[in-house]
């Protein structure tokens, strides 16, 4: 028997009834932030870092979260039973296994399988050992959350994912109703689903992250890697609401083809409306949007935060932040550009109040001739009413672990012949913002020998005083 015909008996729906709020999902303890030191800066670090304060996944005895690796279906059958840990229960059946019962892995396959995210083993065996595949891993989340398609067809998978035709036939339901969802995330490539391939442990929870923003809480998930589903009729709308339901904010677009078009903006504050108002972008953005509503400076009163990705390959995106002003009862925003960096909220302090983090675009725009995603000196941003303040000089920590992959970037990329020349811009940029420059300088001068060294050097040092980070 192949591996999918393991899986997709294992992902039989057993019918459990369920909407798309998600009162069952866990809830997130008070806990300290976990760092895992090989996701920092992961397109699925939020994600992660969410989850494991959550207790839905674990590291490793070194510190690691091991992001790439691969999951067996003991491993997710643990990971479900965590995160849906209140999910009605949908089957009382009693599978026989090769394993014994009592086993951690029965245990958490019998949890699991009686919420209705994993039933029907072909011959009723479990197989904790198994290695699932990412259709698999969408499928059964798609069954457990009984996400089955309803304004999005099977058949027009094709239009979404560039690979549709090797999803198996026993999944195209499931990968539907998971698309529609918004549970599929595809990194790097948002059109390809890559369905037969062995899913990460990344990917996993970065489904698990989506389907528990289906119950209206924001997603730590790049929007930009989310997929969505290609055609839509009229006027859609997302909804965010504070605490107690006093602030609500409502987008509307209209989207056709992946690209989104006449983004609105509607606010409510005690159900009255305060602002009605479209958004001033363009006039088409694609890939996705984000939209979240969240106390950015710690007032106490939400702002309202909606990202935007162009069309260009890999660039670029941006913000707008609405604030509300109580003298005058209106909403004022700023526009945020991040270029191909793209920014990640993350509360460094565990103040309660996230900072931005994201990269010195100004880098990308000096040296992208050869590669859009050169390296840049890492960037803190704080937002505070109404103004975006660089306080990247206040996390010295944070700053110097940068520098010293940034040393080791160049120092690989040397010895290999390739370009180096922006990885020494950010490295020395960094060491100025450690107050080390003159260290950084010396080691720069001591092991660049490229031909241009003279005029190179110099235009660097240029830039740096330009960009302010050489004084």
């Amino acid at each position: 028997m192949d591996k999918w015909q393991t899986g997709s008996a294992f992902l039989a729906a057993v019918g459990m009834a369920t909407s798309t709020a998600l009162p069952w999902a866990i809830q997130t303890p008070a806990a300290a932030r976990t760092a895992f030191y090989d996701v920092q800066g992961h397109w699925a670090q939020l994600c992660v870092e969410e989850l494991a304060e959550r207790g839905v996944f674990q590291g490793f005895g070194d510190g690691s979260f091991r992001p790439n690796a691969s999951v067996t279906w003991g491993d997710f059958a643990t990971i479900v039973s965590k995160a849906f840990r209140k999910a009605p229960a949908a089957s009382s059946e009693t599978p026989s296994a090769g394993e014994t019962s009592q086993s951690p892995e029965m245990r958490a396959f019998n949890t699991a399988r009686e919420t209705g995210f994993l039933a029907g083993f072909p011959g009723g065996v479990f197989e904790p050992s198994a290695l699932v595949t990412r259709a698999q891993a969408l499928v059964s989340l798609a069954n457990g959350l009984n996400f089955t398609p309803k304004n999005f067809a099977a058949s027009d998978l094709n239009l979404v994912y560039e690979d549709a035709a090797s999803i198996p036939p026993e999944a195209v339901n499931g990968i539907a109703g998971a698309t529609e969802k918004g549970l599929a995330v595809n990194y790097p490539n948002l059109r390809v689903i890559n369905p037969n391939r062995e899913v990460t442990r990344a990917e996993v929870a970065a489904f698990i992250c989506q389907a528990l923003a289906s119950s209206g809480k924001a997603s730590p998930v790049p929007p930009q890697y989310v997929v969505t589903t290609p055609n839509s009729t009229g006027v859609q709308s997302e909804v965010q609401t504070s605490a107690g339901g006093f602030v609500r904010a409502q987008l509307f677009y209209e989207k056709e083809n992946f690209v989104y078009t006449n983004p609105r903006l509607q606010v409510k504050r005690a159900g009255e409306i305060l602002l009605d108002a479209p958004l001033p972008v363009g006039t088409g953005i694609s890939a996705n949007l984000g939209f979240r509503l969240q106390d950015l400076d710690g007032d106490r009163e939400p702002e309202i935060l909606v990202d935007f990705f162009t069309r260009e390959r890999g660039c670029c995106s941006y913000s707008l932040i609405y604030r509300y002003l109580p003298a005058s009862r209106q909403y004022s925003y700023i526009q945020l550009p991040w270029g191909y960096a793209g920014y990640k909220l993350k509360d460094f302090d565990l103040d309660g109040i996230p900072e931005f983090e994201t990269s010195d675009r100004r880098f990308g725009v000096q040296f992208a001739s050869s590669d859009p995603q050169v390296p840049s000196p890492l960037q803190i941003l704080q937002y505070r009413q109404g103004q975006m303040f660089d306080v990247t000089r206040q996390y010295p920590s944070l700053v110097a672990q940068s520098a010293s992959r940034l040393w080791a970037d160049y120092q690989t990329k040397r010895s290999q012949n390739q370009d180096v020349k922006a990885v020494i811009a950010a490295y020395l940029a960094e060491k100025h913002l450690l107050g080390e420059g003159r260290e950084g300088w010396s080691q720069v001068l001591d092991s660049y020998d490229g031909s241009d060294r003279a005029q190179y050097l110099d235009s660097l040092r240029n830039f740096l005083r330009t960009t302010g980070y050489y004084r």
